[in-house]
């Protein structure tokens, strides 16, 4: 059964992802991934959120409580701050876009038996 919540949702991705991935080694990528992924997950956590799903550089996060906008754009100023520490395999700085979505969304908690791969 949904449950509303006001909340903030934050949706976060590298720009020219796609360009970066094609101009460094196979075997960069995923070490380049952690890293851009540790210091994102820990701004959303530092500022109160909730990671909801990672996808390759996408991240998906839930901030919900009385401030949840300051502690949205807190984390998206901690993140954009740490960018230039994250393992840069790609020549240039990295950049990151963000989208925001503030208000009443329905929240649904499944269960899982299993992990969604093996």
């Amino acid at each position: 059964m949904p449950e509303k919540v006001g909340a903030v949702l934050w949706q976060n991705d590298l720009r020219s992802y796609t360009q970066i991935s094609e101009s460094i080694a196979p075997e960069e990528i995923i070490p380049f991934l952690n890293d851009y992924a540790d210091i994102v997950v820990s701004a959303i956590h530092g500022h109160a959120g909730d990671v909801l799903k990672l996808i390759g550089d996408g991240v998906l996060a839930i901030f919900a409580g009385k401030s949840r906008a300051a502690a949205c754009l807190a984390a998206a100023s901690s993140r954009s701050a740490a960018m230039p520490c994250a393992a840069n395999p790609a020549p240039g700085a990295l950049h990151a876009r963000a989208g925001l979505r503030s208000g009443a969304v329905n929240l649904v908690v499944e269960a899982r038996s299993e992990a969604p791969f093996s």
